[in-house]
């Protein structure tokens, strides 16, 4: 009910396939109300994903494809009463699919119902634990990015600059605390180090707690979720991504596209992205460190990354391809 990745890439699926299909957005009640408003995309409001109230919305608008994303979504979508196709669509690889355990057996069971299971990296299908049971039904569909759209809000004038941003969930998963720890390291080096973090989440209390300790008020600045993240990633240099896991990576994708080089963990779905180019992935901390410092002092090679930047993003970008993949599951 709130806007991330995952429904990023639900909503780039509507606004590009609409010409052809009829599409609604169903969840519970929440911010995302006003980004479908924006994008002209109806909105079926349900009480919370449940096998019960799903069910009342199929009983009502009888749709012929349901487009599940996520593992919940799709585990009830799988036991509705429903003759049509269940599309399950992946953004992450949680680490309970890495293993057997209730909730993993549970998934598996349901892709008996699935006619496809869709993933935006290979990693995310290497990593599930039934993966010989279901190749059949996986399909690789990388998160497409529009790039001029990108650009063009990029442009909306910010008047403040900084060095580092950090683009994504104040979360375990995303590393944020990793991060403000990099950040604590490169101070000692840079004392007038800037940095913005971007986005919201369950750990945004334990990170100003961070930057008190640290005494960093003057080098990080936690901006929360921005509807236009772009103008905050223009204005900055380059960018962190400690993930712990990562399904794809589309935030990464999307600020090099602005020619800004992410340096990350190469976890999950990164490790494709960045597969010929490891000089962009950290091992730890202090890697993080020392290519950060790199890049700040080394116009040279800065310039370099940013330049190897751009020809990274251009891989995702056609428009083409990425509808073709999505369309064949519909039709």
């Amino acid at each position: 009910n709130s806007y991330s990745g995952a429904e990023n890439v639900a909503i780039t699926i509507i606004n590009e396939c609409k010409k052809d299909y009829e599409f609604a957005y169903c969840s519970p009640q929440g911010p995302i109300s006003k980004n479908l408003e924006e994008n002209e995309i109806i909105f079926i409001p349900v009480k919370k994903i449940s096998i019960i109230h799903l069910q009342k919305i199929v009983n009502k608008y009888k749709p012929d494809i349901i487009h599940a994303h996520d593992y919940r979504a799709s585990t009830v979508s799988a036991l509705l009463h429903f003759k049509g196709r269940v599309i399950s669509h992946i953004h992450c690889n949680a680490p309970f699919m890495k293993k057997l355990n209730p909730k993993s057996l549970f998934y598996k069971l349901c892709t008996k119902r699935f006619f496809k299971i869709i993933a935006p990296s290979i990693e995310i299908f290497e990593e599930m634990y039934c993966i010989k049971k279901i190749r059949n039904k996986t399909e690789v569909s990388y998160n497409f990015i529009d790039k001029s759209r990108i650009l063009s809000l990029s442009k909306v004038e910010k008047k403040d600059n900084y060095d580092i941003f950090y683009f994504g969930r104040l979360s375990q998963e995303k590393g944020i605390i990793n991060f403000i720890n990099i950040i604590k390291l490169i101070k000692n080096k840079t004392p007038n180090i800037k940095a913005v973090v971007i986005g919201g989440g369950p750990l945004e209390n334990e990170c100003k707690e961070l930057i008190s300790k640290y005494n960093l008020f003057d080098n990080v600045l936690l901006v929360g979720f921005q509807k236009n993240p772009y103008t905050f990633i223009r204005k900055s240099k380059f960018g962190i991504m400690p993930s712990i896991y990562e399904g794809f990576g589309l935030t990464a994708i999307e600020a090099m596209s602005l020619g800004k080089p992410v340096l990350n963990s190469g976890a999950g779905g990164l490790k494709s992205i960045f597969k010929n180019n490891s000089e962009f992935i950290c091992k730890n901390q202090q890697d993080f460190y020392e290519k950060s410092i790199l890049l700040l002092t080394e116009n040279d090679k800065y310039n370099q990354f940013s330049q190897k930047s751009i020809k990274i993003a251009n891989r995702y970008s056609s428009l083409q391809e990425w509808k073709k993949l999505i369309e064949n599951n519909y039709n």
